[in-house]
């Protein structure tokens, strides 16, 4: 078994950067807090503009805020834009299928429900309007439904009876809390008896409608809980359909890796289990350009979530199903094809990194495009991948890969003026047979303005 030793590095991932250590001030908690975050890239349609998230700290408040932000690829010299400033946080931004509009979820209602705004700046208007929280989204192609995950009651036939008994729970002088089944809490998170369900509502001039749940029949979380998003559902490229991975409850829950890819119909109808032959886990299914194929992540060993993710393609016209890369020692993160069918772009760990790879449609051949560092998410457009990569020499900023010759291009840097006087110690890389004879790799991370002649306390971090 192949082990990561990530030195400090767990705790300063991504924060390190290389300067003139003797002139800078050395990276402190405070340094690290007021980092800006960057995340969710989201190329327009027409492939000239991204938008992002960026997370702020606000001191004062002592509490974060997020905002969309765009940026023009094509203009020499562009800079960020923030397209959002309202105080409740804004996030997961999605583009119209015309490009003129951003969605995005937002508190700012008092709740979490999805809003858009034109992409040229102006008022952001309410897209949803329901009595629970929003969890997670996803347009359809067309731009005329919407698919949304919200949380109810199974036993509940209206969104109201859920919001209204969830109130009941609140004003009730008990505090006890009573299981008749598990998990009791997963991680951090406790279970109530909601479920979290797929929904899909149409879309006319801005505005949703009424919301129907396409997952009521299987008593699953969609997404999955506690860590789970809209990567784990999709429409088809027609919008007629949505592929979706999910986990049946019942008593084997909580040591089960059970998932299945399902789909079904936008109406709700002709629900399938594509994946009942496998028991171990199948998750975040995507389609091809052409709706004909479907590919997705999948483990081999059943109640084992360390396995292997490896990549299955099925033809959804004759049912014929392969496995692409069996034989890639790699374990895939995320997955998209490309918009003409023929690649799948793909994470994965690799020797203490985790870069953006492309994989062969028909051979299962992998290429790494990218270098040190960690891709945390990406858009992949017709020409360009827009990516978030964060190293040991720098956090999260957003880069710019050119499909067709491999070039890459980093974008302005948000947190650039934040950094400028500050300093990390540089990182190392260093490798040790261990246990099996197998190779191990490790970082060491020398505190700013290191003198080799004096001696340091370690921390030593195994994770």
């Amino acid at each position: 078994m192949r082990l990561s030793l990530l030195f400090p590095a767990l705790l300063f991932a991504g924060l390190g950067i290389s300067v003139e250590a003797q002139e800078r001030e050395p990276f402190s908690i405070e340094h690290l807090v007021r980092l800006q975050r960057v995340s969710q890239p989201a190329l327009s349609p027409d492939g000239r503009t991204v938008a992002f998230t960026v997370r702020d700290t606000d001191m004062a408040a002592n509490r974060g805020r997020q905002d969309i932000w765009t940026l023009d690829l094509e203009t020499k010299g562009a800079r960020p834009v923030r397209l959002t400033t309202h105080p409740d946080s804004d996030h997961s931004a999605q583009w119209s299928s015309d490009g003129e509009y951003l969605y995005f979820l937002s508190t700012r209602s008092g709740s979490s429900q999805v809003w858009r705004i034109p992409n040229r700046r102006g008022e952001a208007e309410q897209v949803t309007d329901l009595p629970l929280d929003v969890g997670s989204f996803r347009l359809s192609p067309e731009g005329t439904r919407i698919a949304l995950t919200l949380e109810v009651f199974p036993d509940c036939d209206t969104l109201r009876c859920t919001s209204d008994r969830l109130e009941q729970a609140t004003q009730s002088p008990e505090t006890g809390m009573t299981f008749d089944r598990i998990f009791v809490r997963h991680w951090d998170t406790w279970r109530d008896g909601r479920n979290s369900q797929l929904f899909v509502a149409p879309i006319e001039n801005g505005r949703a409608g009424e919301p129907v749940s396409v997952s009521a029949a299987l008593d699953a979380d969609i997404p999955s809980k506690p860590f789970g998003d809209a990567s784990e559902y999709v429409f088809s490229p027609d919008g007629t359909r949505l592929a979706f991975n999910a986990r049946i409850k019942g008593k084997s829950e909580p040591w089960s890796t059970n998932f299945d890819i399902y789909q079904v119909a936008i109406d709700g109808s002709g629900l399938t289990n594509l994946t009942e032959d496998n028991p171990a886990w199948d998750a975040q299914p995507v389609y091809s350009p052409d709706g004909r194929y479907l590919a997705w992540r999948a483990m081999k060993r059943p109640g084992f979530e360390a396995d292997r993710f490896h990549v299955v393609i099925a033809d959804l016209q004759s049912g014929e199903r392969r496995a692409l890369t069996d034989d890639w020692d790699r374990s895939v993160s995320t997955i998209e094809f490309s918009q003409d069918g023929r690649t799948l772009f793909a994470t994965t760990d690799h020797f203490g990194q985790h870069p953006l790879w492309s994989i062969d449609v028909k051979t299962g051949k992998p290429t790494m495009l990218t270098g040190p560092g960690r891709v945390e998410s990406f858009s992949v457009g017709a020409k360009t991948i827009v990516y978030s990569l964060a190293s040991l020499k720098s956090p999260a900023e957003l880069y710019v890969l050119t499909i067709r010759n491999g070039e890459l291009r980093e974008l302005p840097k948000i947190n650039g003026e934040r950094l400028a006087n500050v300093a990390l110690g540089e990182p190392e890389q260093f490798t040790f047979i261990g246990a099996n004879d197998e190779t191990v790799y490790g970082y060491v991370m020398r505190p700013a303005n290191f003198d080799p002649k004096r001696r340091y306390p370690i921390a030593f971090i195994v994770h």
